[in-house]
């Protein structure tokens, strides 16, 4: 459930599926760094449900679940919509990455971080 128009005809983005492994670990730090700077850091539990792609076989940044942590549905939503946010904020920064923006696949509660392209 990309947020930014993906499976629509005439979508402004799509799924970034080529990633080099050296543009991996930048996009994990730049998560890494949201987890620590969005409005909603403190919370260890729901940062720790945050697991970075260490594997690096598939293209996305980070996996989650909201399963183990005993968040309300809600709550959990608001706080992956904020890092979503945040994560975005810091990549806009990096002039290299203009035309890339973070968003999720799955639903708020269960699915991946991944990179979004614009076309």
């Amino acid at each position: 459930m990309p947020v930014y128009g993906y499976g629509i005809i005439g979508a402004p983005w799509t799924i970034e599926n080529e990633l080099k492994k050296e543009t991996l670990i930048k996009l994990r730090k730049i998560i890494r760094d949201a987890k620590t700077s969005f409005d909603h850091s403190n919370d260890q539990v729901f940062c720790s449900s945050i697991k970075d792609n260490v594997e690096m076989i598939e293209p996305y940044i980070a996996s989650y679940d909201m399963s183990k942590t005993n968040i309300p549905v809600g709550l959990y939503q608001l706080y992956m919509e904020s890092l979503i946010q945040e994560a975005n904020f810091i990549l806009s920064k990096k002039n290299k990455f203009n035309n890339y923006k973070f968003d999720i696949i799955g639903n708020w509660q269960i699915g991946k971080i991944i990179i979004m392209k614009k076309k």
